[in-house]
C-alpha cells in the first residue's frame, strides 16, 4: 500500500461529502463488521472464561493508568488525564471486546452512557449469570478497592446493563469521548476514512478521542514487525490495513479532527536494506513506530 496521495484523499472526501449520511453509516458498519468479524473472534462463554486476557479484571484499569502515565511522561501534559474524566460523559468505544471494554469502569466512575461497537459481542453471554459472578463481581471489588465509592454491586451491575449499549450510528450523537484500542490498524483505508468522518459527525464540539494503534505484525512472521516489511504493502492483508503512523494522522486531520498528540509508545528499529521497495517512501519514524497513541479533539 503506497502512501495516500492528495488527489486520492480529495476524491474520497468528495465521495463521503456527497453521500447521504444514512448510506455512509450502513456502508461503514457493514464493512467494519465484516472486517472485524473476519478475524474469527470467539466470544462464546467458554472462550471468554478460558481467556486470561479477558478475565483479568485489573488489566483494563492498569492499561488506562499506564497509557496516561506514558502520555504524561512523553508530553509533560499533566492535565490531559483529567480531560478524559468519565463523569457525566457519553462515551463511544470502537472494538470493545466481549466484556464491554472500558465501559464498566466508566459507568462505575459516573459516565452518563457508554456505547460500543463490537460485532462479535453477544449481550446474553456478556450479561450471563456466570460472568456476573466471575467477572463483574470481582471487577466491582477491584474498583471499590481503588475508588471506594458509595455504590452497591447490584446498583453497579444494573447500571452496566442499562448504560452499556450497542452503538446506533443513525440515532446517537453528542458523544464526549471516543476510544479504541488496537482497532484502527484492522480497518482498510476507504472504510477508515468514512468511519472517522462519521465519528466526527456524532461528536459534540468539545469531544476528545484517544486511539491506541498497534502497527506490529500481529503474529505474521514473528513478533514485532515480523515479516511485514519484507512483503509489498500492496499485498492484500485480511487482518491489517498496512497503514502507518503518518497515514492515520492524515486520515484524522482530513476528517475534521485535531491532533494534539501522536505519541510513539513502543518502537522497533527497522533495517531499511531489508524492506520491500514499496515501503521506501515512509520515514524511519513511520516504519519504526509499533504502538502509537493518537489523541485530539475536533477542529
Amino acid at each position: 500500500m503506497a502512501q495516500i496521495t492528495e488527489n486520492k484523499m480529495k476524491q474520497l472526501f468528495k465521495k463521503v461529502w456527497e453521500t447521504p449520511p444514512n448510506k455512509i453509516y450502513e456502508s461503514v458498519i457493514k464493512r467494519l463488521t465484516f472486517s472485524i468479524s473476519n478475524q474469527s473472534y470467539d466470544y462464546s462463554l467458554k472462550s471468554i472464561l478460558q481467556s486470561q486476557k479477558h478475565m483479568q479484571t485489573v488489566s483494563l484499569m492498569d492499561r488506562w493508568e499506564r497509557y496516561f502515565k506514558v502520555i504524561e511522561n512523553k508530553t509533560g501534559d499533566k492535565n490531559l488525564k483529567n480531560k478524559f474524566n468519565f463523569r457525566g460523559k457519553r462515551i463511544f468505544e470502537l472494538g470493545c471486546g466481549p466484556l464491554f471494554g472500558w465501559g464498566p469502569i466508566a459507568i462505575f466512575l459516573g459516565a452518563d452512557t457508554y456505547y460500543y461497537h463490537e460485532p462479535a459481542l453477544e449481550r446474553e453471554v456478556t450479561l450471563s449469570q456466570v460472568l456476573k459472578e466471575k467477572y463483574f463481581s470481582p471487577l466491582y471489588k477491584e474498583l471499590m478497592s481503588e475508588f471506594s465509592l458509595n455504590i452497591s454491586f447490584s446498583e453497579f451491575y444494573d447500571k452496566v446493563k442499562s448504560k452499556c449499549l450497542p452503538m446506533d450510528f443513525n440515532n446517537v450523537n453528542n458523544i464526549d469521548l471516543i476510544l479504541s484500542n488496537s482497532v484502527l490498524e484492522h480497518i482498510p483505508f476507504n472504510d477508515l476514512d468514512s468511519l472517522l468522518s462519521n465519528l466526527h459527525k456524532i461528536s459534540n464540539e468539545k469531544a476528545l478521542y484517544m486511539h491506541a494503534v498497534d502497527f506490529g505484525s500481529h503474529g505474521k512472521g514473528g513478533s514485532g514487525f515480523g515479516s511485514l516489511y519484507r512483503e509489498s504493502n500492496t499485498t492484500t492483508n485480511k487482518i491489517l490495513s498496512l497503514l502507518r503512523k503518518n497515514d492515520i494522522e492524515k486520515c484524522l486531520i482530513d476528517n475534521g479532527f485535531s491532533l494534539m498528540h501522536s505519541i510513539v509508545y513502543r518502537s522497533e528499529v527497522i533495517d531499511r536494506n531489508k524492506i520491500d521497495p514499496s515501503w521506501s517512501d515512509y520515514s524511519d519514524i513511520d516504519l519504526n513506530s509499533k504502538t502509537v497513541f493518537f489523541i485530539g479533539g475536533l477542529k
